[in-house]
Parts: structure tokens; sequence; C-alpha cells
């Protein structure tokens, strides 16, 4: 298999302990604060807005602290997060630098996208510590043709070999790499809140990697669907004729009006008034029928079965990895138990933020997706 870019290993430095603004809530000092404003609502302007939007249920107060500035953070009118405002998260100050809001944000908190970007880098981060305990090196998005999985994962002797160093992370990589299909594995996340949803457009897409060789998994925050439309595309595969594509076009046609379907009524029950995860699920579940049908391109490459495995235990997830099986979905609830009980208990505890935070706690609270790391 070729790789057509140049591989970069994942590497994600977050900052220790020491060097996060404290929390002062539930400290002597939050009794110390007294405000010099009234409640603030968030407010954010997206590149296609031609005005701000309010985001709900988040406040802020400026006040002092023994006549320090300090800035305090009312997730639906509770206290949440009490800092000083002159303390400065340069992690999250980076990624801030890097895409930049239309609107200046109070002290140390996030912009929606960053948000976002902060459930997948943590998922990444879950991802890297659980295959590093198994040899495994991760590359961050690695360029396929046609397919641009989160992460590609080798046996560390196979990426010595790409990175030209013996045990170390080179700065300098071959823009044309060719790999051993059969090791090497490439993972799909899904960083999403628990709550939503994770069904047929993810599972295809993983499945598009699995069809280059090797493996694939999909590993998500959110809720595994049913799968049932997949069976249909199955028993209606165009296996033993002499047709060189694997789907009739009406098939497929009806293949995603049933996602189309299902994914409607999944749209309606959401309670668009409880975050903006919310809209963002919603957004997913409606634009799903449409990402397949841009799919229909890549199945005369496809086999006349997908087979895929709910790999909903432990003991599933590491038996796929032995195993010949090509795709792999792994529930959440079980890669949250193999990370205990690989000791991993940091990743453990992250992993349960990304399911549990809503979008707007991350906003008013990057750390919360951040892993403990001990102190310099």
């Amino acid at each position: 298999m070729m790789i057509s870019t140049n591989l970069q290993p994942l590497c994600i430095k977050y900052p220790m302990k020491n060097q996060i603004p404290r929390n002062l809530i539930g400290t002597p000092l939050e009794k110390e604060f007294k405000t010099t404003s009234k409640r603030i609502p968030f407010r954010e302007q997206y590149a296609n807005e031609t005005r701000p939007h309010i985001i709900r249920h988040i406040h802020y107060q400026y006040g002092q602290i023994k006549r320090k500035r300090a800035v305090m953070y009312y997730y639906n009118q509770v206290r949440k997060r009490l800092i000083y405002a002159n303390d400065n998260d340069k992690f999250l100050t980076n990624l801030m630098k890097n895409f930049p809001p239309k609107m200046k944000f109070p002290p140390n908190t996030a912009s929606s996208p960053i948000a976002r970007s902060l459930r997948e880098m943590a998922l990444k981060w879950i991802v890297e510590e659980f295959f590093t305990t198994l040899n495994y090196l991760t590359f961050d998005e690695p360029r396929l043709e046609q397919v641009n999985p989160d992460c590609l994962l080798l046996p560390v002797n196979e990426a010595n070999k790409i990175l030209h160093v013996s045990g170390k992370k080179s700065e300098k990589f071959p823009n044309q790499t060719e790999i051993e299909s059969e090791r090497a594995l490439f993972v799909e996340i899904k960083a999403y809140h628990g709550s939503t949803k994770v069904g047929e457009k993810e599972v295809l897409q993983t499945f598009n990697y699995s069809n280059k060789g090797g493996k694939a998994l999909l590993i998500t925050t959110g809720a595994l669907d049913s799968l049932e439309s997949l069976e249909f595309l199955n028993n209606n595969s165009l296996s033993g004729t002499s047709e060189e594509k694997t789907y009739d076009d009406e098939v497929f046609a009806d293949f995603t009006k049933q996602v189309k379907q299902k994914n409607r009524k999944y749209a309606k029950q959401i309670d668009m008034s409880i975050s903006q995860d919310s809209f963002d699920t919603r957004g997913i579940y409606l634009s799903a029928h449409k990402k397949l049908q841009k799919m229909y391109r890549y199945t005369k490459e496809w086999p006349e079965e997908i087979k895929y495995h709910v790999l909903n235990a432990p003991s599933a997830i590491m038996d796929f990895l032995e195993s010949n099986e090509k795709l792999g979905l792994v529930e959440p609830d079980a890669f949250h138990l193999l990370l205990q009980e690989k000791n991993l208990p940091h990743a453990a505890d992250l992993f349960d933020r990304i399911r549990s935070s809503y979008l707007e706690e991350i906003i008013i609270d990057p750390p919360r997706l951040y892993p403990v790391l001990h102190e310099n």
C-alpha cells in the first residue's frame, strides 16, 4: 500500500496540571469573589454570519479577589469556574491563534469550533495512549487514494522503518511511503457527545479504509446505532452477475432513502433547547444521506458483502486485533472498560468526560478535556 504524503506521528502536548489556570470554585477564595459587572451572555459570530449570536446556557461575570481581577463562569446559572483573569492557558491560546474567532472571547475560554476540536484531539490522545500499550505508533491523518482516515497505526518496528530512525520520531519523512497493508490499522474517530448516534455513514466511511487493505476500527464517544440498512445492501449486491459494479443504482438509492427516513425521525426527537450539540447532531443526521450518495462512486471497489463486527466487550476488541477480520465497530462502553483494564485511568476518565460534556461546558472550561498530567 502506498501513502502519497508525508507521515506525521501524532504529537499532542497537553499542559501539565501546574500550567493550567486553577479553578477556584470550592476553595476559600470563591467566597472572596466580589463582582464588578453584570452576568454577560456569551456571544459568537461564525464566518457566514452577518451578526453575532448568543450561546445559550453560559454566562460570565468579572470581579475581584483581594483586588486581583478575576472572572466567574456560569453554566445554567450555576457557578462552574472561577479563575484569575490574567492567568494564561498557553495551550489554549495557541489553539485560538490558529483558528481566531471573529469576536473576542473572555479569558481562557474556547470558541465553538475549538471546543469541537478539543473533543477530537482528546479522543486521538486516548487512542494513542491505548495502542502504545500494544506497541503501536500512531500517525496523524495520513492521506490515501480518495480517503483520509484520522489515524494510521503501525507496529513500532514497522513504523521505525518509515521514520528511518530507530525508536525516535524523525522530522523528515519520504514523500512516497510503502507500508505492509496487512499490518496497517486505520482508526476513524467520531468525538461526539454521548447522545449522538453513529450509523451507516460513519461505518461505510471506515469500511472504505479497510477496503484499501489492513484493518479499520471505528471508535466513537457517541452511540452506535442499529445498522439494518447495511443488511439491505448486503442482500441486494450484484454478486454472481456480469456487472462491473457491486450495487445497482436503484438499490443504493433505496439504501440512502432508508437512512434518510430513519435519521429524520431521530432529528425530530432532539430537544433543541439542551445544547449546541443538539444543532450539531441534527446537522449530522440530516446530512448523512447526502454524504452516502457521494460514496456511491467508491462502491465499484467494494466486495459483495460489507462484513463488520460490533465489538461490545473488551475481549472482543482484543480478539479482533488478533484476528483476520477487517472492520470493527467499537462500542463506547466496551472501550471504556478496556482502558480501565489496561490501567489507563486518565484515558478512561477523559473518555467519560468527552461523552458527558456538552459543548457549552467545554467552551467555558476547556481543561475539562485535558488529561490529568502530573506537575513538573
